[in-house]
């Protein structure tokens, strides 16, 4: 869903883009610009994608950015990944695809 890598970052995964888009701020709601809409559009018409998306968002939400850094930092794609190296789409697709994805 992103055009660009994700990469391992010291805290965690990270598309730069995206952390450069909303580094520092605690709440991204008034941040949400013409292009973060139109993605949420695309999101909802796609049903694959949107049932992936909530999944996700409905697994991960309640957590901390601590707590998710640990269980980032323990899980394959990290540990399988160097410093500052590109989490491959391979590696996360193998490895979330039992978790999230249901078969049709």
């Amino acid at each position: 869903m992103f055009d660009e890598p994700m990469l391992a970052w010291e805290y965690g995964p990270v598309i730069k883009s995206v952390h450069d888009k909303y580094r520092g701020q605690r709440s991204i709601v008034d941040s949400i610009d013409d292009q973060a809409r139109a993605d949420y559009k695309m999101i909802q018409r796609d049903p694959e994608i949107r049932d992936i998306v909530n999944t996700i968002y409905d697994h991960y939400s309640p957590r901390s950015a601590t707590d998710l850094m640990r269980q980032t930092h323990q899980e394959e794609p990290w540990r399988q990944t160097t410093i500052n190296g590109i989490i491959t789409q391979d590696i996360v697709k193998n490895y979330f695809k039992d978790i999230f994805v249901k078969e049709t």
